[in-house]
């Protein structure tokens, strides 16, 4: 398959024709009046390039499920309200003379403390083993990082070598491709001066045409 490709490493257009840089930029700056803008609201600033502005936006790092309008508890004015504590609450049955009230008030008494104690024992656990276990986290992190450096320069490296590879391949063609031009330049001139040597000689060969005509007719008279 055969792939075209510039020769950025070679060309020096933009430094050998007079003003072709200021051509270039000048049909850029027309082609991007020419494309529609994104209209933005008198508050809104633009977060990334206009030609951009057809994807949808990257949601921030920051933003969760607290900041999500869309949540019910999410005030107009961008504040949450207070911590739910419903289903903290220990409702009394609405009748209390109902048993069957009374004991789904009780089984629901008894899940909570059940959650509660729990929370509890997780809370113990975290105070006890979450700083030992914050601390291995680190460290496994710190183990990681020579390998994502080795990794990083390991890539650098190989962009480097594709870069090398690219810029001596290019300037090779560029160099070919310069003593094909040459090559190319000189037969032409060397083709012109045949024409015109051929048209000389034609001239030639019609004038002494014409003389041998002309004194061919003198003997004759």
């Amino acid at each position: 398959m055969t792939t075209i490709d510039s020769l950025p490493y070679y060309d020096r257009d933009l430094d050998i024709i007079p003003n072709l840089r200021q051509r270039i930029e000048r049909e850029i700056e027309l082609e991007m009046k020419s494309t529609p803008q994104p209209v933005l609201s008198a508050n809104q600033t633009p977060t990334h390039h206009p030609f951009l502005s057809e994807f949808p936006d990257v949601p921030s790092a920051r933003s969760s499920r607290l900041a999500d309008k869309s949540d019910p508890n999410y005030q107009s004015h961008g504040s949450k309200d207070s911590l739910d504590i419903e289903r903290f609450n220990i409702p009394y049955p609405d009748d209390h003379t109902h048993l069957k009230g009374w004991e789904d008030a009780l089984s629901n008494t008894k899940s909570q403390l059940e959650h509660q104690r729990l929370r509890l024992i997780n809370l113990d656990l975290i105070g006890k083993h979450g700083a030992n276990h914050w601390k291995l986290s680190n460290f496994l992190v710190e183990q990681e990082i020579p390998k994502v450096e080795k990794l990083v320069e390991h890539y650098k490296n190989e962009i480097d070598n594709v870069n090398r590879r690219r810029k001596a391949h290019q300037t090779d063609v560029g160099d070919r491709l310069t003593d094909l031009a040459q090559k190319w330049q000189n037969l032409i001139s060397t083709n012109i001066s045949l024409e015109i040597t051929n048209l000389n000689l034609k001239l030639e060969v019609e004038a002494l045409q014409q003389e041998a005509a002309n004194l061919k007719q003198s003997l004759s008279t």
